[in-house]
């Protein structure tokens, strides 16, 4: 059961990040398998991928100083019909050419340019490369690690369920607790009044033939508290029993039954 709950986790975290960044779910496995080798995190390059998305807008949009970082890179962000290229191959088109760069200062001026303040934690994928990076992901491709987009939407239904049944347990929790709520109430009332009472005594200056007055007057609280939870108690007897009852006679019937199962 708690696979089946981290496989339904892993899915949904995998297809949410989909969504976010626009990376396919089968990219994304590939990548959560090569950042164990190449040291670079799925959130540092989605980050950065988002960065850059956003420079690729405003050079669409004519900004001259977003113009200008892939001119400095080299790198084409529209195609020869002037439409913008897919984000995901500019993005390696970007981390190729800073790995060409031999002055790292120089590199790094650049990468936080395009890739913003994570850019420094992009240097082992820079020096490793889009080809390194690349043949990672056919070795995860390989060894089992990715999962089909079918598998993966059914993974996340699973996910789905469970989020489900936590909001109902949660729910069945909240219900019994409002059902028991009266029999906590005055309990709560008189330890409050009795704590406040103790401490006006204290900062009056509590005198010693003080205490048996204040000391009767919190028993009193306390046993007319206990006999409000009593009256409770004795009011819900009949519905306990006959619940019990009930419950008893289905548990004799069907526990045999039951037990070969489990058996």
């Amino acid at each position: 059961f708690d696979m089946a709950k981290g496989a339904g986790t892993y899915a949904d975290d995998v297809a949410t990040l989909s969504v976010q960044t626009g990376v396919s779910t089968q990219r994304l496995q590939e990548w959560s398998y090569a950042s164990n080798f190449i040291d670079t995190s799925v959130e540092t390059m989605t980050g950065s991928m988002t960065k850059m998305i956003k420079n690729m807008g405003d050079a669409a949009d004519g900004s001259d100083s977003a113009k200008q970082k892939f001119v400095d890179l080299g790198v084409a962000f529209t195609d020869y019909n002037g439409q913008m290229r897919d984000s995901e191959a500019v993005f390696w088109d970007c981390i190729d050419a800073l790995g060409k760069i031999e002055n790292p200062t120089e590199r790094d001026a650049l990468a936080m340019e395009m890739f913003g303040k994570s850019a420094k934690e992009l240097n082992p994928l820079i020096e490793a490369g889009s080809a390194a990076w690349r043949e990672m992901g056919k070795e995860a491709q390989a060894m089992g690690t990715v999962f089909s987009d079918e598998n993966i939407a059914k993974m996340g239904a699973f996910d789905d369920s469970m989020q489900r049944f936590s909001a109902t347990g949660t729910a069945l929790k909240n219900s019994i607790g409002l059902v028991m709520i009266p029999a906590f109430q005055p309990l709560i009332e008189t330890a409050t009044s009795a704590m406040g009472q103790v401490a006006v005594a204290l900062q009056d200056g509590l005198e010693p033939d003080e205490l048996p007055g204040i000391l009767n007057g919190l028993l009193n609280m306390v046993s007319g508290a206990l006999d409000d939870v009593a009256g409770l108690i004795e009011d819900a007897l009949p519905i306990v029993s006959a619940a019990v009852t009930q419950v008893v006679g289905a548990l004799a019937e069907r526990l045999p039954g039951l037990l070969t199962k489990l058996l």
